[in-house]
């Protein structure tokens, strides 16, 4: 008689002693009657499955017949070996060298413990699991390593049960190949933890809602509001009265469309502050069929306060351009006036709309160089200040301006060109006036000094011809005056 595995020897001794009760189970596995119907078996629970109802018996039991055992063997996709008590391989399905790469004739009569494609703790589980159903218990299903063909390790899920095989109590062992599986599953879990991680850790408010608009997961908590006491309420309770029918109307259409929406809508915050979301609202499908929505909330309050505080600046600046005495001029690189005020047609004879849009100017022709050199000097970056020039209106009047031209940069090149152009046609022509006055006043001023002159000196000769005569000289004479006078003159 062939000895017994030490390993088993010793699993009998400690079952004698009472040290297994903790891990064997306490009832065996039913019996069947020996009825087989032929079928395309493709996983262990359709061959062994102890926990079926009464009127549903496994397929394979302890008083199954041999030739039962074969059929269902040679129809089941997984691999299926039958042992004897002392792990000596008897029998063994076609599966079993597809997942080893070893010949069945290479492993039949050998014994399990022998096995290079078996772990060491492997088979320690496999003795205690074998003596464990060897003495008429059941078990469930465990999961164990195996070394597959190319060495590659196989994670493989193990149902074993008792049954007769040539008149002999033997072990039915069937395997399921679960390493893709794991890795599938390892992956998914993987993935999760990272979607997880990432829904939990965006700044964005993340909503599950139903139909009706019941939040049913949130992913955290919003200011004030923490995410334990919004999972059960509608999601309209969060909302400014004037947007919770903005809301359900779009969430009604995703229901019926199946396509997602977007709307911006206000909700409550701390205390009494309120708070500007930017939502998008998509379905979840599942059989063609929305059966909730998903609501992504963005916190826009501070980009709503700049676009507010934008849009009043916007408005002053727009008052104060639009109501300037002054032309105000926006030039793109190529010379397209893309902007001009109201006041072009004062000051420069043209309807706005006859210049916006076109890169015509309006400069006098003996000014025309020289404004295109300055123009050029700003798209090099250089501000030009109080540039004065004539220009001709479209009545074909000739007209003073005093233009200054500023770029504005955008990546450090020059984007546009910002022009001020003041009508100092008037301020030309006071100035014109005013020196004609003073050519005119110089004139005149030399005829009158030159008459005094004259007649300082007449009186000085009559002066002269009275002292000949010895009489007194009939004129008192201011000799520094004269001198002044005289200094004026030559001047």
């Amino acid at each position: 008689m062939a000895k017994e595995p030490d390993i088993v020897k010793a699993l009998r001794e400690e079952e004698q002693k009472g040290k297994l009760r903790s891990f064997l189970r306490p009832h065996g596995p039913e019996k069947a009657p020996d009825v087989f119907e032929e079928q395309n078996l493709e996983t262990i629970e359709e061959l062994l499955d102890e926990k079926k109802g009464p009127h549903q018996k496994p397929l394979c039991t302890p008083n199954t017949s041999q030739e039962t055992i074969q059929i269902l063997m040679n129809l089941i996709t997984d691999p299926v070996v039958i042992v004897d008590a002392k792990g000596k391989f008897l029998d063994m399905s076609d599966g079993v060298e597809e997942l080893l790469g070893i010949k069945k004739e290479d492993l039949l009569g050998t014994n399990f413990m022998k096995a290079s494609f078996i772990p060491t703790k492997t088979k320690a589980l496999f003795v205690k699991n074998l003596a464990t159903r060897m003495l008429g218990k059941g078990m469930d299903k465990y999961e164990v390593e195996l070394v597959g063909k190319n060495g590659e390790p196989k994670l493989l899920e193990v149902k074993g049960m008792k049954v007769d095989y040539q008149g002999k109590p033997a072990d039915l062992v069937l395997f399921k190949d679960i390493s893709e599986q794991r890795k599938a599953e390892q992956a998914l879990l993987e993935k999760e933890e990272q979607w997880s991680s990432l829904i939990h850790n965006i700044p964005d408010v993340i909503f599950i809602v139903e139909h009706d608009g019941t939040v049913l997961s949130v992913n955290h908590s919003l200011t004030g509001l923490e995410s334990k006491h919004l999972i059960g309420k509608p999601v309209y309770e969060l909302l400014g009265p004037a947007y919770r029918d903005i809301l359900q109307s779009k969430i009604e259409e995703v229901f019926e469309t199946g396509k997602s929406e977007s709307c911006q809508i206000q909700g409550k915050g701390s205390g009494n502050q309120r708070v500007w979301f930017e939502t998008r609202i998509a379905p979840i499908i599942r059989n063609g069929e929305v059966i909730d929505a998903i609501l992504i909330g963005r916190d826009i309050t501070e980009r709503k306060k700049a676009d507010e505080i934008l849009r009043e600046n916007e408005e002053r600046y727009k008052s104060i351009v639009e109501n300037s005495l002054d032309v105000i001029i926006l030039t793109q690189p190529d010379g397209t006036i893309s902007y001009i005020s109201p006041s072009c047609n004062e000051v420069l004879g043209y309807d706005p709309l006859e210049l916006a849009g076109t890169a015509q100017w309006v400069a006098h022709p003996d000014d025309a160089k020289a404004v295109s050199e300055n123009f050029a000097k700003v798209f090099k970056g250089k501000s030009q200040k109080n540039f004065e020039y004539r220009i001709k209106t479209k009545k074909g009047e000739t007209k003073w301006i005093s233009h200054t031209l500023s770029p504005i940069f955008k990546y450090n090149e020059p984007h546009l060109i910002v022009s001020v152009i003041r009508d100092i046609n008037e301020q030309k022509e006071a100035e014109e006036q005013l020196k004609e006055k003073l050519d005119e006043l110089e004139k005149f001023q030399e005829m009158t000094v030159d008459r005094e002159l004259k007649m300082i000196e007449l009186k000085k000769e009559v002066n002269t011809l009275c002292k000949k005569c010895g009489e007194k000289p009939k004129y008192i004479m201011d000799e520094k005056n004269e001198e002044r006078k005289k200094d004026v003159v030559r001047k």
